[in-house]
């Protein structure tokens, strides 16, 4: 995905009309692969009188462009100098059909998440695809990770002593890596089958990962891990083609994407453990990294491998929650 990119330019008000934060339009969509190949031009003239197709905008200054198989989400905001002067900043992220799939990114502000923001056109044929009128019925992850979290929390907070503390804290840690190992295969194999094969939008959302890890997931049902591999030895990201939707089902076809039938129904339940497990897990590494620390402190004293016997983990990772804690502590300190 392409980088993000803050442009200024300098505008005059239109005689006698209100400034607002849409005082300028998309003159020209990039239709290239990156942003090397296109840019967006912008004028004085007001929104109303903005080509191309606007699928959604609100107060804030966001907006949904769409034109031919690329789209924008755009933020303006306007700075007024002098002289009737106004610097507009520009902030916006550019997507090819080929990211359709995850609906708007993650990484714009929280105006842009709301519902009626979201990337709504699910029969628009865009490059060859008809994506699916079909949604994953996704449950409020937000209030689901806080309420784990707050029982974590809670259970490890009422626990005075640090050993036993830490003792529980890795137990909760060992649970949700468990819990997260047993569902997260299926789950991407789910997220994965509706994609390539029903192109259901909006999954990124649905099973609550961010967008760069919901192309991993398809990335890695095309391809694989070895075939992703650098010749440094890291793992690279290969981005599914940018084809029509036959294409898109043949390729995941012959790559052995296996069709799960019972996915719309069973993705929200995969994708709840997984979310729910992860925040638990969250919630206990903080008190895991505290406890350790506090272990090695007076009037304990208790050395990295005598704390690390007694959580059953590795010594070396007690050596780096302490140092995370010491950081915590210190950077608290200075605020």
């Amino acid at each position: 995905m392409s980088p993000r990119i803050t442009m200024k330019t300098r505008v005059r008000r239109p005689p006698g009309l209100r400034l607002g934060p849409w005082l300028l339009r998309v003159a020209r969509i990039p239709q290239g692969p990156t942003l090397g190949v296109g840019r967006i031009a912008i004028t004085d003239t007001p929104r109303d009188s903005a080509p191309g197709q606007t699928l959604a905008r609100d107060g804030q200054g966001h907006v949904l462009i769409a034109g031919g198989t690329e789209f924008a989400v755009l933020r303006c905001r306007s700075v007024p100098v002098h002289r009737g002067y106004h610097t507009m900043r520009l902030s916006w992220l550019y997507h090819s059909s080929l990211y359709a799939g995850m609906g708007l990114p993650q990484s714009t502000s929280g105006a842009a998440q709301r519902p009626s923001l979201r990337w709504e056109s699910a029969a628009m044929p865009k490059a060859g695809i008809r994506y699916s009128k079909r949604k994953v019925e996704a449950p409020d992850y937000k209030t689901l990770r806080a309420h784990e979290e707050r029982a974590v929390k809670d259970e490890l907070g009422a626990i005075a002593r640090p050993d036993d503390r830490i003792e529980r804290a890795a137990e909760i840690i060992r649970q949700a890596d468990a819990e997260i190992a047993l569902h997260i295969e299926d789950r991407d194999k789910g997220a994965a089958s509706l994609w390539f094969y029903e192109h259901v939008l909006g999954l990124a959302s649905a099973i609550d990962v961010t967008s760069t890890a919901y192309r991993e997931i398809l990335s890695k049902a095309l391809y694989g891990i070895d075939r992703r591999r650098t010749a440094s030895g890291h793992y690279e990201l290969r981005p599914v083609p940018d084809v029509t939707g036959p294409e898109l089902v043949k390729l995941a076809e012959e790559a052995g994407v296996p069709r799960i039938e019972n996915a719309f129904e069973e993705l929200p339940r995969l994708a709840s453990v997984v979310s729910a497990a992860r925040a638990r897990r969250a919630a206990a590494v903080v008190f895991m990294r505290e406890a350790a620390l506090a272990l090695s402190e007076e009037p304990y004293g208790w050395s990295g491998e005598k704390i690390a016997e007694h959580a059953g983990v590795g010594t070396k990772l007690i050596w780096q929650q302490q140092r995370t804690a010491r950081l915590a502590r210190e950077k608290k300190g200075k605020s």
